[in-house]
This record gives structure tokens, C-alpha cells and sequence, in this order.
């Protein structure tokens, strides 16, 4: 991981600027806080194992079990999956995306 330094820059399109559309204005300034990135993109094989991984399976006697997690507590493969091993990861969700970073 590298650190990205974060500052202020302004979003949007000037209202004269050549081949501006309507839905790029009008310019607001934007603050982004510090952060961490992969200095490499992560590989699909290496998401897989993540992806596959048995910690969030929870085998269970019968009758009731009381776990203290959300219904989507993992991240889900894609809907549609073109990722391929050897290449990046692509066509996540940002949520599966965020709990492959923790």
C-alpha cells in the first residue's frame, strides 16, 4: 500500500469550457482526506481466496443460532463473472471491494 495525500481541488466543469455538458456543473470545491492504495491491482486469484474463503460459514446443529452479523456480512461473487485468474479484479462492488481492503 501507498500513502495518497489527500487536498482541496474543484469538481465540475467551467460554465464556458468547449464541449461541456449540463451534467458536469457547476464547478464546487471538493476536500478528499488522505488515503491508502494498492500499488499494484489485486489479482482475481488472490480475490478469490477471499471470495472463497470458510470463515463466514457458520455450521450449525439444528434449532436457533444467534450470530451478531448483517444478512450480507461477506462480500458476493459477481453477477457476472469476467474475471479471469492471472488478470485484476474487476466487476466487484464497491462493498465486496471494501471488505476485501479490512
Amino acid at each position: 500500500m501507498i500513502p495518497i495525500h489527500g487536498g482541496d481541488f474543484s469538481m465540475g466543469s467551467p460554465q464556458g469550457e468547449k464541449n461541456r455538458r449540463t451534467d458536469e456543473g457547476p464547478t464546487h470545491p471538493v476536500m478528499v482526506d488522505d488515503f491508502w492504495m494498492a500499488e499494484v491491482e489485486i489479482g482475481w486469484d488472490v480475490y478469490e481466496l477471499f471470495l472463497n474463503r470458510e470463515i463466514d460459514h457458520v455450521e450449525s446443529k439444528r434449532g436457533d443460532i444467534s450470530i451478531d452479523i448483517d444478512g450480507v456480512s461477506s462480500a458476493t461473487p459477481p453477477y457476472v463473472n469476467y474475471n479471469k485468474n492471472g488478470y485484476p479484479m474487476i466487476n466487484v462492488t464497491q462493498y465486496a471491494a471494501s471488505q476485501f481492503c479490512k
